[in-house]
């Protein structure tokens, strides 16, 4: 198991992501007492690629993002089906994503890449970016003392 990602608005929805090179889909929802897997719809290009991180959109529950090693991938109705995100991400496994909704933006983090901002004008509205565009993030460290 790579990651667990709890509804914000009903907890007893949780979801889990899978690494590994297994056939099928690496994500599953538990609803209650019952484990789901939740289908990949139309994008047969997840099936048996890791799962490597999963995130819910806080102010709009049925928004998913999800990292893998073929990049950012997200559902707009709580993981019925996925769409590939973010033009001009490398060629990498993104191992984590944080979505800060005050500033209206998704930061994935990849391995060995470096970190890229997905940046929108509104993350519920608008679905999370403008135009489809990746752009990277560059890290400020402020040093105390």
């Amino acid at each position: 198991m790579t990651s667990i990602a709890v509804n914000p608005v009903n907890k007893e929805n949780v979801y889990a992501t899978f690494s590994g090179f297994f056939t099928g889909g690496h994500v599953y929802g538990r609803s209650g007492i019952l484990f789901k897997w939740l289908p990949t719809g139309s994008i047969s290009e997840l099936c048996g690629v890791p799962a490597n991180w999963m995130t819910i959109e806080p102010g709009a529950p049925q928004r998913f993002w999800l990292g893998t090693d073929r990049g950012v991938y997200k559902s707009t109705n709580a993981g019925g089906s996925w769409f590939k995100f973010g033009t001009g991400l490398p060629n990498a496994p993104v191992y984590q994503i944080a979505i800060d909704a005050a500033r209206q933006r998704v930061v994935a983090g990849t391995h060995g890449r470096g970190a890229y901002l997905l940046t929108g004008p509104a993350l519920e509205v608008a679905g999370g970016c403008m135009s489809n565009v990746v752009q990277d993030l560059t890290a400020r460290i402020k040093h105390r003392g």
